[in-house]
């Protein structure tokens, strides 16, 4: 296990491993066997680097080992809510770009503000996220 999170009320928990699964477990609905009740592969070939839930509980953020974050609902459903952009790779100057052009090493929710949360990356940047953005992009590069 390579990464773990817990939602406000620790009912569930999210946890990522080096193979890029992510389990999630509901604390209320388990049984005897302690299984999960979702696994999932965001992104085929990359490790889980962390996992935030959001201050409701509604959402969980996933980062992997490449340079889009996912939000997935706290069901775990097989599809992301969003995820976020890549960035042009090309671009000298990282403000131009919209995302992170290399892989991310950490993200977490924003404690209080239920729609932000920060991803960092090799590129050398921390990026804020506005999940309410059309399409989710960069709100700002820290």
């Amino acid at each position: 296990i390579t990464a773990l999170g817990l939602d406000p009320k620790a009912s569930r928990m999210i946890t990522g491993s080096m193979d890029g699964t992510i389990k999630f477990f509901d604390f209320n609905g388990m049984s005897e066997e302690k299984q999960a009740y979702r696994s999932l592969e965001p992104v085929e070939g990359h490790m889980v680097q962390a996992i935030s839930w959001g201050t409701t509980g509604g959402r969980a953020l996933v980062v992997c080992s490449d340079s889009h974050a996912r939000v997935y609902d706290r069901d775990g459903s097989s599809k992301p809510i969003q995820s976020t952009v890549k960035g042009d790779m090309y671009v000298r100057c990282l403000e131009h770009t919209q995302g992170h052009t290399q892989m991310l090493t950490d993200g977490m929710w924003h404690p209080f503000q239920a729609e932000h949360w920060a991803t960092a990356s090799l590129d050398g940047t921390i990026r804020l996220w506005d999940i309410t953005a059309n399409p989710v992009g960069m709100d700002q590069v820290l």
